[in-house]
């Protein structure tokens, strides 16, 4: 059970972290080689976490804008926050798109998430635009406008194998 000093010392640790110049270096490199943004992020976080980074995936800031849609983005963090805990996890969110958090650990504890993602595991299709046309529409609202249809089209997809890749750059660094 953490008390909730240890709590907010744990996120001014994350905080610090996020500044220094090493993560920084490591952010911009990483993004450069795999084309995701890349976030250190708290435990608990109530925002979605690549929004207004460098390389956010322009379907994903849609969607988000259109409120009530990305209340589905909250939930997968939720999600892959508890499936990450001890081990790196990935998480395909309703629209498709693959998100994955590793654990930063301090000792036994982690105090939060090397968290990169936002991109398809296979490419887009027509098909695949209307599943997630579909659960956008159970949400409330449409995303039938062509730039947002030309931003999902502009996913960006990794193969399992690079993907994998990609959290082991992570894993190592955490």
């Amino acid at each position: 059970q953490q008390s909730s000093p240890n709590m907010c010392d744990n996120n001014q640790l994350v905080v610090t972290l996020t500044r220094s110049e090493m993560f920084q270096d490591y952010a911009q490199a990483y993004t450069e080689a795999t084309g995701m943004p890349l976030t250190l992020r708290p435990v608990t976080i109530w925002r979605l976490p690549f929004h207004g980074l460098r390389k956010e995936n322009s379907f994903c800031a849609a969607i988000a804008a259109k409120g009530r849609a990305c209340a589905a983005c909250l939930q997968l963090q939720e999600k892959l926050t508890q499936d990450a805990r001890n081990q790196p996890a990935t998480r395909a969110c309703v629209y498709g798109l693959c998100e994955t958090a590793v654990p930063v650990k301090l000792g036994d504890q982690t105090i939060g998430f090397l968290q990169t993602g936002q991109v398809l595991r296979q490419r887009p299709t027509e098909a695949s635009f209307q599943v997630a046309g579909a659960q956008a529409v159970r949400r409330g609202v449409t995303i039938d406008d062509e730039s947002t249809r030309r931003a999902y089209f502009a996913t960006p997809v990794l193969t399992p194998k690079r993907l994998h890749a990609a959290t082991s750059l992570l894993t190592l660094f955490a």
